[in-house]
């Protein structure tokens, strides 16, 4: 028993000078601690964060490159604009060259034209004055004919002077006819240039159009260069905002509260583009400005609380955000074009100092819509193509309501009126208003 416990004891004790050994050595050390750490959970939950950041930085390159490459494409597609716009610009002036040419050539026929007038009037006159001498001499004539023979003489010579001036008056008749139907041909060529005048002043409008449409054109695209580089600058700007959108984008943060934001003055264009992982959104009052496409196409976006201190709501702002049914607009901000287009919006309150572009709310499913008092104006296409509108209520101020504001209806729609039924009638409805040609309307209505 004694001999047993004594080779235990030095089994044991040549264990724990052995584990020493090894844990003295850093190399030993380090290969028994990284054999152990796998089965760490721990080490696996650190592991797996490292794997999703990995895959949130790489969706963020291929973003960065997908983005880089559209704005190439919007640079290249400006600069043929351009291109275009320097060939209309030289036919533009050509054209102009050949109206200058055609009004030189009108204005020297109009000089020639005055000088045959002042020929013909010349040659009337001088053919008017012999008709006179004629007439005098033919009575001369008569007279010396019932004075009989004694003036045989003189009858002779007159005889001679009448012939001489018949055909004088017959050469003059043929000049006057000549005059005349060159009157005529220089007032049809006269014509002909002003119809070729009309037709380059023609020619220079399209151009001029054309030009002012490619430089539409070009704005366009230049804004949209402009929002690729906000969103260039995005991905590459401070690490805190690009760590945020990062888990947006990845899916890793569905819900954006204020606390996220805070500090934040704007939501720059396309920061949040196609993050279908979104749902909840709060902005701090801090926040001045939404870019353009900032949330569209976050199609499970349900909720958004905007601060009162919002001043813009961008072109295309909220485009798409189908689970979207409701929205506070503050007071005094304006929303660009499309904000809300093809959105999931079904009711709707605008403050009376909100402005509004165009089609801000085209072809949403809303069914009642709020206007503050002291609205005077829908703008044009607001609810253009919305064909669930069963309720919309106005205020007495409004006095206009643009092409398009409500252009489709499934239904009859009531109208609430606050004014009298001659304030209404009062109002100027734009074309393609056919919402209000069935409409049934309740006047002096207290909402």
């Amino acid at each position: 028993m004694n001999i047993a416990w004594k080779i235990s004891t030095c089994v044991l004790l040549a264990f724990m000078i052995t584990f020493g050994i090894v844990l003295a050595i850093p190399s030993s050390r380090n290969f028994l601690l990284n054999s152990i750490a796998p089965y760490s959970e721990v080490y696996q939950q650190q592991e797996k964060e490292n794997e999703e950041l990995q895959e949130s930085y790489i969706n963020n390159l291929i973003l960065l490159a997908e983005t880089r490459t559209s704005l190439l494409n919007a640079e290249f597609k400006a600069i043929s604009y351009q291109n275009e716009v320097g060939v209309l610009q030289s036919n533009l002036l050509n054209t102009q060259n050949n109206l200058n040419l055609a009004l030189s050539q009108k204005s020297s026929i109009e000089n020639t034209l005055n000088d045959t007038n002042r020929n013909l009037a010349d040659m009337t006159q001088e053919l008017s004055n012999m008709r006179v001498d004629f007439d005098n001499l033919n009575n001369e004539l008569n007279m010396l004919i019932e004075q009989e023979s004694q003036n045989i003489d003189r009858i002779n010579e007159l005889n001679m002077r009448i012939e001489q001036l018949s055909f004088e008056m017959s050469n003059l008749q043929c000049i006057v006819d000549s005059l005349n139907i060159a009157v005529i041909t220089y007032e049809d060529r006269i014509f002909e240039y002003e119809r070729q005048i009309m037709m380059c002043n023609e020619t220079i409008t399209n151009y001029e159009n054309e030009i002012i449409s490619l430089n539409s054109q070009i704005v366009e695209l230049q804004d949209t260069i402009r929002d690729l580089e906000n969103l260039n600058s995005a991905l590459n700007g401070d690490d805190s905002y690009k760590e945020l959108v990062g888990q947006v984008i990845s899916g890793t943060l569905t819900d954006l509260r204020a606390t996220d934001l805070d500090g934040i003055t704007e939501i720059r264009a396309y920061a949040f583009y196609n993050c279908h992982s979104l749902q909840s959104v709060e902005l701090p009052e801090t926040v001045r400005v939404i870019g353009a496409y900032a949330f569209a196409n976050c199609n499970n976006l349900s909720n958004v609380i905007l601060p009162d201190s919002l001043e813009t709501i961008g072109d295309r702002a909220f485009m798409g955000c189908a689970s979207l049914h409701t929205i506070n607009i503050p007071e005094n901000v304006y929303i660009d074009s499309f904000a809300f287009f093809q959105s999931g919006i079904t009711e709707v309150y605008v403050p009376a100092t909100a402005s509004l572009g165009v089609c801000v709310f085209q072809e949403t499913p809303i069914t009642d819509i709020y206007f503050a008092d002291g609205t005077t104006t829908i703008s044009m296409g607001t609810f253009n193509g919305c064909s669930n509108i069963q309720n919309i209520y106005l205020p007495a101020t409004l006095r206009q309501i643009e092409d398009l504001g409500f252009s489709t209806h499934s239904t009859t729609v009531n109208v609430f009126f606050a004014g009298t039924q001659a304030q209404f009638e009062q109002i100027t409805i734009g074309e393609n208003n056919s919402t209000f040609t069935t409409a049934n309307v309740v006047y002096n209505y207290n909402y």
